[in-house]
């Protein structure tokens, strides 16, 4: 009997270390200390990203003249921004991301994502990045 339970204790620890694990995401509220410290692990800030962006959205729109910018979060390593604020739910954590533009703070490669879903503990209120630019 005590051979039969160091077999599976045995076996178990083997599984527990092997046993594919689904890697954790990280998201980072803006405002927060949390933030900051991720912000400055990148090699682009809040601001620089900004422009990235704004780049980007005025050559989809060529007929705009001015946007205002808005981020909540950096998920993973990138700064998440649109032209409008997003939609979240705070009971359930979802958190709905249209039209919106995704900016790898290491790398500066731009994702433009129609609509996605994340489903994060969402902290409220929240703090959001917003500034206005002209073409």
């Amino acid at each position: 009997m005590l051979k039969l339970t160091k077999i599976i204790i045995i076996i178990y620890m083997g599984l527990n270390i092997f046993s594919c694990k689904k890697q954790q995401q990280e998201y980072y509220f803006y405002g927060t200390k949390e933030y900051l410290e991720k912000e400055q692990s990148l090699s682009i800030n809040t601001e620089q990203a900004a422009l990235i962006f704004v780049k980007n959205y005025f050559q989809d729109n060529p007929s705009e003249k001015q946007v205002t910018v808005s981020l909540d979060i950096i998920y993973n390593d990138c700064y998440i921004f649109s032209n409008h604020w997003f939609l979240s739910n705070p009971k359930t954590g979802d958190y709905f991301l249209e039209k919106s533009y995704w900016i790898n703070g290491k790398t500066k490669e731009i994702k433009k994502i129609d609509n996605e879903k994340l489903n994060l503990l969402i902290k409220t209120p929240m703090e959001r990045f917003e500034k206005k630019f002209e073409k």
